[in-house]
């Protein structure tokens, strides 16, 4: 049914993402659906360039679809200038999203914004299927107690989801904020990617860093 895209890049580092694609044997024309976990032009910068090269549809939520129009209108005149994309999905909390045949679990967890995306999908490994996680922002670059408790509340949301269903697969926005690399590939073969425990870690980490915001 397509080739999924989860974020964008900032403009014009999106430029990339075509040609990497090719590297693996894929194609932009393919891509069918474009995530989008918050408003921030790292995140969604090159939405409408990469959707007037394959037509996908847009996916993000309605407050951050707000913070992207003013992160375009900041950076009108910069070397990260961006189009908005056009028609945009805009998602509710706790809806689902079927692409082909795999379902796209959408959570709305605010905090590092008011309308981050967190995304949970099944990753499948040879005969086995796992859950995985794309947390929408960890970021704590934000002012007031009320983001702060917002950010504790969505952490809290995904713990209650992967404490009855244990998610196994983490895949960060931002890899080094999530200590991907160091923390866990780097010590967990055969697939490092699979890990649950390490979940929990991450889970943990990103609830500190939100307990000091209210300090």
């Amino acid at each position: 049914a397509g080739i999924v895209l989860i974020d964008t890049l900032d403009f014009p580092y999106s430029k990339w993402i075509p040609k990497n694609l090719e590297l693996v044997g894929l194609d932009i024309k393919d891509v069918s659906h474009i995530l989008i976990t918050h408003g921030h032009s790292d995140h969604i910068g090159g939405a409408g360039y990469l959707q007037g090269l394959s037509g996908a549809k847009v996916v993000t939520t309605a407050a951050d679809w707000q913070l992207a129009a003013q992160q375009q209108q900041k950076l009108t005149g910069t070397k990260n200038a961006f189009t908005l994309p056009i028609n945009p999905m805009l998602i509710t909390h706790n809806q689902s999203l079927v692409i082909g045949n795999t379902p796209f679990g959408l959570h709305i967890t605010p905090g590092h914004t008011k309308g981050c995306l967190s995304i949970i999908i099944p990753a499948k490994d040879k005969n086995k299927t796992y859950q995985a996680l794309v947390y929408g922002g960890m970021g704590t670059n934000f002012n007031g107690l009320v983001q702060a408790h917002d950010y504790l509340n969505s952490i809290a949301h995904i713990k209650k989801i992967h404490n009855k269903s244990p998610i196994a697969v983490n895949l960060p926005n931002h890899p080094h904020m999530g200590q991907l690399f160091e923390k866990q590939l780097a010590t967990n073969p055969p697939n490092a990617y699979i890990n649950a425990a390490k979940v929990s870690d991450f889970l943990a980490l990103l609830e500190e860093r939100g307990r000091f915001k209210l300090i």
